[in-house]
């Protein structure tokens, strides 16, 4: 990945955990969206005052306190934002007419001062049989950053 491209995933990263669309965004900071969109994919060469206009905008929207995010901390601030992830883990379970069977669950982690934990108690065992659509969800719930609180019902819509 490139630097560019970098910059660009934490910026589509903060615009995600905002909620907010990339349309939203673009009006709100008066750019146009094809700017915005070629900038979350690190191509382009945007202003250097668009750019910092965009950063603290999406981290004061998240945070609900005017930030000015140094942009070579930009990655650091993200990271400190994503406070879960999902993790892939094979299970084995049983149904008394097929007896035991391999299958896939998602295991919720949440960052607690600064290390990851397991919360169990949100974990989904025996979500689908299917790996490559496992893993595809798993990546998909990192990708976005998706609250737990909303697992469920994203998993009933994916499958």
């Amino acid at each position: 990945m490139t630097p560019g491209e970098k910059f660009g995933h934490s910026i589509r990263c903060l615009r995600l955990i905002s909620g907010f669309t990339q349309e939203e965004v673009a009006n709100s900071l008066q750019i146009s969206q094809t700017n915005l969109r070629r900038i979350e994919l690190g191509h382009g060469n945007p202003r250097y005052n668009t750019v910092t206009d965009l950063v603290n905008f999406l981290a004061t929207k998240i945070t609900g306190v005017p930030q000015k995010i140094e942009l070579f901390k930009l990655e650091e601030f993200v990271e400190e934002l994503i406070v879960w992830r999902y993790r892939l883990i094979p299970e084995t379970a049983f149904r008394e007419e097929i007896g035991w069977f391999p299958t896939f669950g998602i295991m919720v982690e949440e960052r607690w001062k600064g290390e990851w934990k397991v919360r169990e108690e949100q974990t989904i065992h025996d979500v689908t049989l299917d790996g490559a659509k496992a893993m595809e969800m798993v990546a998909q719930l990192n990708e976005y950053h998706v609250s737990p609180l909303h697992l469920r019902e994203i998993l009933e819509d994916f499958l």
